[in-house]
């Protein structure tokens, strides 16, 4: 999947993730905190000054998403650990799963969760 712009992909990341998680989790605390940032250098840079304004970016960009595939590996553990007690306790997760989710009473739009 290719994006136009930056703006573009971290937007989908977001209706991805809020999706996926409450408003106060930390990974919704992490992208406002991305979205909130300047994501272009300013006009008034010489060419060797945004050269280092990207690459500097792109740096702290990695290693953000290196911190959040962590984030992520610690989630998926901690849902594996819940769900394997699940299963030791003797709940069907597969027959509650074909069932169909449950609906949540006052989901929200994600403009009002962002605001």
């Amino acid at each position: 999947m290719e994006f136009k712009n930056i703006i573009e992909g971290v937007k989908l990341l977001q209706r991805m993730i809020l999706n996926r998680f409450s408003k106060s989790s930390i990974l919704i605390r992490f992208i406002k905190k991305i979205l909130n940032q300047n994501l272009m250098a300013p006009a008034n840079m010489s060419k060797d000054e945004k050269i280092g304004f990207h690459k500097g970016s792109l740096a702290t960009l990695s290693k953000e998403r290196e911190e959040l595939m962590r984030i992520l590996q610690i989630v998926e553990q901690l849902m594996q650990m819940h769900i394997k007690e699940l299963k030791d306790l003797g709940v069907d997760l597969a027959a509650q799963a074909k069932e169909g989710p449950k609906k949540l009473k006052d989901k929200k739009a994600i403009e009002d969760v962002l605001n």
